[in-house]
């Protein structure tokens, strides 16, 4: 069901679809991307060289100051590589979606990016008291009907880089139309979250989509306090422990930030039906565009009238 809380009131009719077509569709091609695989991995050998060099001149001229954190050299450089590799990975795959016989799937990204647009500066808190998150259909579930550890653990590593409220939100926008086309739980699943990740970031890879911001105050926490361990000299085991909760929560905070384009197309790439999650997408954004316009027809009405 749509109401005009979910924030469209405020469009123009100016921005009202003339077609279903999903908007933003990258130019069509049945020839293949231009993106070698050396590509993908050519900063791989800068960040060796930048590694050696930087290692070496630490050997040479040891640091005076003391470190804010305990990350040692091999890990930042190979954090860093990591990020590279996953862009460029994602790019790959985003670049596939420009082909013509990938055509549903380059919808799929379309319209979450299209979702977005839609509703992202007036999205609040989902008013559907029974709507459920389909990000956990399909999830492995025990004889007594919960979802097993592991299956939670999967599930909230792939739903990291998405908030409860988007995931609810595009859940309720799309929980109608996904059981309209018999979508299967595993493609409403990754439908949704996709979805929910744009709905909270844009297209923004930086890590402003963590819960309430926990993650980036963990590790801001954990670095302050590593700073006052080094000034108040405090004993070995107190010590360790803030190093290991330092280095814990910057992992916990590097890793979807470094992975997030990469995780997000590779979604696409996992729909099993993709004829399917676009047919429910384009229900969803004829619904909501009917909706635009009896809406924009009742305010002409209205203003004419007074």
């Amino acid at each position: 069901m749509i109401s005009s809380e979910h924030g469209w009131e405020e469009l123009g009719e100016s921005e009202i679809p003339e077609s279903l077509e999903l908007p933003n569709s990258p130019s069509r091609s049945t020839r293949p991307a231009h993106d070698h695989k050396l590509y993908r991995v050519w900063s791989l050998p800068l960040y060796a060289v930048t590694y050696i060099v930087h290692s070496r001149y630490r050997a040479l001229r040891p640091r005076r100051l003391p470190t804010l954190t305990s990350l040692r050299l091999p890990e930042i450089y190979g954090m860093l590589a990591i990020g590279d590799i996953c862009g460029y990975q994602g790019l790959h795959l985003y670049k596939q979606l420009q082909l013509e016989e990938n055509y549903d799937r380059g919808q799929v990204a379309n319209y979450a990016g299209w979702f977005y647009k839609m509703f992202h500066k007036n999205l609040r808190e989902p008013r559907f008291p029974g709507s459920s998150d389909l990000t956990r259909k399909g999830l492995p579930r025990g004889e007594d009907g919960k979802v097993t550890l592991l299956g939670e653990i999967l599930w909230r590593l792939r739903t990291i880089r998405t908030t409860a409220n988007c995931r609810l939100f595009a859940s309720s926008i799309l929980e109608d139309h996904i059981a309209a086309c018999d979508l299967n739980d595993h493609d409403a699943s990754v439908l949704v979250t996709i979805v929910a990740e744009r709905l909270g970031t844009g297209f923004n890879q930086s890590a402003t989509f963590f819960p309430e911001g926990e993650l980036r105050w963990i590790a801001v926490l954990t670095t302050a306090l590593r700073a006052a361990t080094i000034w108040t000299g405090p004993g070995r085991l107190v010590a360790l422990a803030v190093n290991g909760m330092q280095r814990a929560a910057l992992y916990a905070f590097m890793y979807p930030s470094l992975t997030w384009e990469y995780y997000h197309f590779r979604s696409i790439w996992n729909i099993q039906e993709p004829d399917k999650a676009v047919e429910a997408a384009r229900r969803q954004r004829k619904v909501l565009v009917d909706a635009i316009r009896r809406f924009t027809e009742e305010k002409r009405k209205d203003t004419s009238s007074e």
